[in-house]
């Protein structure tokens, strides 16, 4: 009976129930810090460490385009707007790698509404100029290539693209496209 009333004493003295607090303290910051590194992991380019000095600088950009599409075998114009996401990859001081995805609505103006995805590949001078080259899916001309240019204004807390499109068509001409978004 001694020997469970000396256990009992044990463990409420003040000692042991500061340790039991002081350890769940630990538990509580290590779950914490643990979670801070999770969140910063998500924030890491490719995974790496953000201390690794290899690991090139990604910016992402995403916005809104509109413009017009001519079609050059009908001598017309239709509008057209969509959501834009670039990426931007570092190479050097001046050559970046751009990655560009669109989803676009040509013709509104006619009631009838025609979409289409493009995806291109390409590169920046300084993240200014570029070109690109990639495949476009369209509910008028199918699938096909697509190829643009186009110039970005920066103003500070957004950017301002420009550019100058062509698709090519399995049959007949391609159609132009002459574009302007605001991505941030």
């Amino acid at each position: 009976m001694t020997l469970i009333a000396t256990l009992i004493a044990m463990t409420l003295t003040p000692a042991h129930a500061e340790d039991a607090e002081n350890e769940a303290d630990a538990t509580q910051a290590s779950e914490t810090e643990a979670a801070d590194v999770r969140w910063s992991d998500l924030h890491t380019k490719a995974g790496r460490a953000k201390s690794d000095p290899d690991s090139p600088k990604t910016t992402y950009k995403h916005g809104v385009r509109i413009g017009a599409v001519m079609l050059p075998d009908e001598n017309q114009a239709y509008s057209t707007m969509g959501y834009e996401a670039m990426q931007f990859i570092d190479g050097n001081a001046s050559f970046t790698l751009v990655f560009v995805e669109n989803i676009m609505l040509t013709g509104a103006e006619t009631g009838m509404v025609l979409p289409s995805i493009n995806g291109l590949v390409g590169a920046a001078i300084q993240q200014r100029l570029t070109a690109g080259v990639g495949l476009s899916a369209s509910s008028v001309s199918g699938l096909g290539v697509i190829g643009a240019v186009g110039y970005i204004a920066d103003t500070g807390s957004f950017d301002l693209p420009l550019a100058v499109s062509y698709q090519t068509a399995p049959e007949g001409v391609g159609r132009v496209a002459f574009t302007a978004g605001v991505n941030w």
